[in-house]
Order: structure tokens, then sequence, then C-alpha cells
């Protein structure tokens, strides 16, 4: 399966999340050289690439082993079962001819059903509406009053990138998340050229990887080590980049470091200091959706043109594939 946002050519759909998220700020939260197959060096423009650069890179290993031709697109897997007498799994598609294989690898995913709440009224709104996953580029939100629905890793990609553009932004959070710094690096040609060789390509993931390892210290044996290392560092965050005590008190989390997705920004605080840009918190939250806009929990009423759900995606067993056989029970 793969998004129709890709390509008007079904046999083009391929590429997953980054053909699929096209929204505005769209990037990687891991390092790029760590984010790629390791025997696939490629030479990324930054450390933390962005969704237009991951999509090529997806492209480029199609490519290069030749998946289009191998890979049928366009298919609803409505079944699959194990045939112990062929000793092979037998799938069932939606309107095409049935498969048999001898391996099956569900990497459907949790993260590609977008949701949005069912909010009071929310289909009376007679204003543009839509979530990030199915972002409208043809909409032009310059001069617009909008609500952005959501603060996780998606809407902190987005905010910084469309506020400038906005004549009001308001920010809808149910939840802080804690907020690291962005170590992003763009590469010099030489660091380029560099990444293109194999050796200096793995060496580079190594050190990366470890690097991050290292924080499981942190996590499993140590939650005061934890909060000296990547807690206190956030809070420092906070403190450096917002000097407003109310705006500070509503992004700080009341709960340890890593419990909840860490966001890595330099530009979402930033942005939540605009003179544009509203954060709503919880006690601030969205009684119901309106012909014209969101009327709040504490009774204000917000006049809107567009409201951008960034509210996650259905992770119910559901959407959930669990295969069966002989083996998947020992």
């Amino acid at each position: 399966w793969s998004s129709d946002v890709c390509s008007s050519d079904l046999r083009e759909f391929m590429g997953g999340t980054w053909c699929q998220n096209t929204y505005p700020g769209a990037a990687v939260d891991v390092q790029s050289p760590l984010y790629s197959i390791s025997h696939e060096p490629y030479d990324w423009s930054q450390m933390f690439a962005e969704q237009k650069e991951l999509n090529q890179y997806t492209n480029y290993v199609i490519e290069k082993y030749k998946l289009r031709d191998k890979t049928l697109t366009n298919a609803n897997v409505n079944r699959i079962e194990w045939d112990a007498a062929s000793q092979r799994w037998q799938i069932e598609l939606d309107g095409k001819e049935p498969l048999d294989a001898q391996f099956v690898i569900n990497a459907s995913g949790p993260l590609s059903t977008p949701v949005i709440p069912n909010f009071k009224g929310r289909d009376s709104f007679q204003g543009k509406s839509f979530h990030t996953n199915n972002w409208d580029h043809d909409y032009d939100l310059r001069g617009k009053k909008v609500a952005i629905i959501g603060s996780g890793a998606s809407a902190a990609q987005v905010i910084p990138a469309i506020a400038p553009d906005c004549e009001h932004l308001h920010v809808f959070q149910r939840t802080p998340h804690w907020v690291m710094p962005r170590h992003d690096k763009v590469f010099k040609p030489w660091q380029r050229a560099l990444l293109r060789n194999k050796f200096m390509y793995k060496m580079l993931r190594w050190s990366i990887y470890w690097g991050l390892e290292t924080r499981i210290l942190g996590f499993k044996y140590s939650e005061a080590g934890l909060k000296r290392a990547a807690q206190a560092p956030a809070k420092a965050h906070i403190k450096r980049q917002i000097k407003d005590p109310v705006l500070r008190e509503k992004v700080t989390p009341d709960y340890t470091i890593g419990c909840k997705r860490i966001i890595l920004s330099n530009t979402l605080y930033p942005a939540f200091c605009r003179d544009n840009v509203t954060l709503h918190s919880k006690e601030q939250g969205i009684e119901e959706i309106t012909a014209t806009g969101i009327k709040t929990q504490d009774g204000e009423t917000l006049d809107l043109d567009l409201i951008i759900y960034s509210t996650g995606y259905d992770r119910s067993e559901e959407h959930t594939s669990e295969l069966q056989s002989p083996m998947a029970s020992r």
C-alpha cells in the first residue's frame, strides 16, 4: 500500500511515510546517516533530512534495485492464512488474483490511518480543514486565521513553518512534550563526498548509534542520571528560548522525560513566542467547533479560516493485522 498523494500513476505508489506526509516542515527526527540502509550510503545535504530528500533517497533505493518492477501496489489485503499442507501463506486480495508466499512481513505500520476526533460540531465548520497527513498544498494560508489541533511531533514541525504566514495561529495543546535542541548540520561539499564512501558512512553511523545507545544507562538504570543528562537540558532549552513565565509553565511537562516521545526542535518555542501565535493549554481546550471557528472551554470564540488536525493516527487492533501459523504460538 502507498498513498495516492505521491503520484497519479498507480505504478508509482511507493515510498510510505515520506511520500505520504508532505506537510510544511516535514523532516526526520533521527540523524539521516542512521535513518538509512547501512550498505546504501547517500550524500545527505544535512544531518536531519527533510521530506523531499528522504523521498528522493527512498526512490533512489527503489530504482537501484528495480523494486518497482517487483512490487504490486494499489492492493488491499483482506485475509492472510497459513496453509499447513503447502507450508505457504495464502493471501487474499481485494479485486485481484490471490497470492501465496513463503514469507510474510507485516510492515503496514500503526501510523498510517489519520484520526480526527469527533469534536462537538466538527462537521459544521464552513471554512477549510484537513489532517496534516492529507495536507492541501493548493490552499493558500497566507493572511489567514488558522488553528492547529495537536502539539506532537508533526505539529512541532508544522507550527514554525506556517506561523510567519498566518494572520494568527492558534495552537491547541492537550499535553506538552519535552523538547530538546535539534543539533542539525548542513554538510559541506567535501563532507558530502565523504558520505559517499561506504567505510566513512559506516563509521559515522556507528558513532551516531553508540552515542544514542548510551542513553539506556539513564532510561533503565538511573532516573537521577536521566534528569541530569536530558531533563535538565530540556528545562534549560525552555528557559533560554521563552522569557514569559506563563508560557514557560504551559510548555513544561509534569512527567519525567522519556515517558512520551521527545521532540527535537530549535524553532518550536520561538514560534510560540510570536505575537501572532496563541498557545491554548488543556484548560483552554475546545468546547465545540462552530460554523465559523472554535469555542474554547473558557468561553472564548475564535473566528477561523482554517483548522488543521494534527491529531495522530488510529493504532487500534482493527487496523493491525495479526498473522497466525503453527510457528507463531511456539
